[in-house]
Order: C-alpha cells, then sequence, then structure tokens
C-alpha cells in the first residue's frame, strides 16, 4: 500500500469586512498523512466529445480533531502534483476514506 502526505483544502465562509454582512468563500488548507487504498481511473465519455479520465483513487487520512468535525467541507486533495475534486468522504474514526474524482478548477 502507497503513503500520502499532501494538503487537504476545506472551504469556509468568512464575512469579510467582519460585521459589514457580506460574505465570501474561503479556503484553509492543511496536512495530513496517510495511504493510499486505491489506484485506478475511470472514463467517462457522457459529458463532452473527448471524454474525461479521471482517477478512481480513495485516499485515507488519519484525521485530527478539525478534519472530522469539517469533514463535510472538503473542496480539494493535493496528489500526484495537481489539486483533484473530492467525490466522497467517510468517516471512519479515526480515519477519513476520501474519494478523489476531476482535476478542481477553484
Amino acid at each position: 500500500m502507497a503513503r500520502y502526505a499532501g494538503v487537504i483544502g476545506f472551504s469556509d465562509s468568512v464575512e469579510a469586512p467582519p460585521g459589514s454582512g457580506v460574505w465570501r468563500k474561503s479556503i484553509t488548507e492543511r496536512a495530513y498523512r496517510g495511504s493510499l487504498t486505491r489506484i485506478g481511473q475511470t472514463f467517462n465519455d457522457e459529458s463532452s466529445v473527448n471524454g474525461v479520465v479521471a482517477p478512481a483513487t480513495t485516499i485515507s487520512v488519519v484525521a485530527d480533531s478539525y478534519a472530522i468535525e469539517h469533514f463535510l467541507e472538503i473542496k480539494y486533495v493535493w496528489w500526484a502534483g495537481e489539486k483533484w475534486t473530492v467525490t466522497q468522504v467517510q468517516s471512519v474514526k479515526p480515519r477519513l476514506i476520501i474519494t478523489l474524482g476531476e482535476v478542481f478548477n477553484g
């Protein structure tokens, strides 16, 4: 089983400036370690002419209290030199099992 060490991006809403009533999205990045439990790829040719090749990769990370509290706000995971969208997250304490989708364009 391959090891994983990388950054996970969590989305958050921040009031800017404070007291203004205007909210915007903010990303908090945190470093995590774990294992690559499945490495593969999928091919989807329904949405475009050339099709989309995306990883069917699952990463299991050891979660801290922040990750367990905010796992529904995970937007992307750094892996293989790219940011990847997250298609599914399972909380199996003390780990999070994260399934990656396409390249993140945020």
